[in-house]
């Protein structure tokens, strides 16, 4: 049995169970719930004037508190000649039942803590079909919960993965963690000899002595111009205390000088740091190399940064997803590398979707082949090394 977020999950033969888990901490909302309810009931026999106000109270308190000491969900996946989507709500036992074909849904869908803002809650898990049809699973604060989650429900009901908007993984990516997932990439590979380049000036791909190297080149000032004007109001804003103080020196007390020359530093300071971060993000260039070695990340101008090494076996998906940088409100479209440990590497902030969707698609084949190359080398080493020893044992 295994946990994500308030629900509990588990694989019972060709039914996959997810339901309301009774924590501790539900039964204690409950009962302060149900403790509020019953002073508030107090209240109204003592002062039957005033009832307005203790009477919503009663209502919600008493109607929380029961849901959270006897609320039960739960939703069943039931695979089979007659696959079905059973859920239902109530309190201690289920008040009402629905259901749904299985057949009616066609992916599960993932939203991670990387696509999201900290205003929404993270980790959704949702049954995804045509027309909209959609039914929420599970929702948690944990990705890996939130991973294991759908990668079991997709793999029970035979269905592909989406996360975080990228490209729907398919079921045999999901019930296999390297031969399938590769055969699977390797079937990506365009008809025509001639792979389709990205349609973006900003890409470059290029064949260099056998290995595929993808280089993003540098946004420029037109990918941040709204940052750095944003940027620029800020050091002007800080230069605001400086002119008063220059101008009023006289008349004004000590302390308030201080007082404007500490805040005019303090802001100076954050736009200075602000605006080098983005004078650095504008001038740097990222190259992604595909070797016998695996993925090779390097990049060159703005901050140096160490290179990244992924050897091709250690890498989980490459994928365009909505992900969400570090200091941003809003998600973009970006290039995401998932390693095995769920770590991840965006790269291609600012670049066309679709540019970046043809370079994931010529990464993924790339490392398609590389891994098969290595997969034949270790079969030959093997017969060769039995080769050798037959002798040994006619003997």
């Amino acid at each position: 049995m295994k946990r994500c977020g308030d629900d509990q999950w588990w694989v019972d033969g060709s039914r996959l169970i997810i339901q309301y888990e009774s924590k501790r901490s539900r039964l204690i909302r409950g009962g302060f719930l149900l403790f509020t309810a019953a002073a508030s009931g107090a209240w109204l026999v003592a002062r039957p004037r005033e009832f307005l106000s203790p009477l919503l109270v009663l209502v919600f308190s008493l109607i929380s508190g029961l849901e959270q000491l006897l609320g039960v969900r739960r939703i069943v996946l039931e695979r089979g000649e007659h696959g079905r989507v059973t859920w239902g709500r109530g309190l201690g036992i289920p008040f009402y039942r629905s259901e749904r074909p299985l057949a009616a849904f066609t992916q599960v869908r993932l939203l991670t803590s990387e696509s999201q803002s900290q205003r929404t809650p993270p980790g959704k898990v949702v049954l995804h079909g045509p027309e909209g049809v959609a039914l929420p699973l599970s929702s948690t604060h944990d990705d890996d919960e939130a991973l294991a989650l759908a990668e079991a429900v997709a793999r029970h009901a035979g269905l592909g993965l989406q996360v975080d908007g990228g490209r729907v993984r398919s079921f045999e990516e999901t019930t296999a963690r390297e031969g399938s997932r590769f055969r699977s990439w390797k079937e990506e590979r365009p008809t025509s000899s001639k792979p389709k380049a990205p349609t973006s000036v900003r890409i470059q791909v290029a064949e260099q002595d056998g290995r595929l190297v993808a280089t993003l080149s540098a946004p420029g000032w037109l990918g941040y111009r709204w940052q750095l004007g944003t940027e620029m109001g800020v050091l002007g804003l800080g230069l605001v205390p400086c002119y008063l103080v220059n101008n009023s020196f006289r008349s004004l007390a000590p302390g308030v000088v201080l007082s404007l020359l500490g805040g005019a530093a303090v802001i100076l300071g954050m736009g200075f740091m602000s605006l080098r971060e983005t004078l650095n993000a504008m001038r740097t260039t990222c190259r992604l190399t595909v070797s016998r070695q695996g993925l090779e990340v390097t990049w060159a101008g703005g901050r140096t940064r160490e290179p990244i090494r992924i050897a091709a076996h250690l890498i989980r998906d490459i994928d365009v997803r909505a992900h969400l940088q570090q200091g941003e409100r809003r998600a973009r479209p970006m290039l995401v590398i998932e390693r095995e440990g769920g770590e991840l590497l965006a790269l291609g902030a600012k670049l066309p979707r679709e540019a970046l969707t043809e370079l994931a698609g010529r990464l993924r084949q790339r490392l398609a082949e590389v891994l098969e190359a290595r997969r034949r080398e270790q079969g030959d080493e093997v017969r060769q090394a039995q080769v050798r020893r037959s002798p040994v044992m006619e003997r």
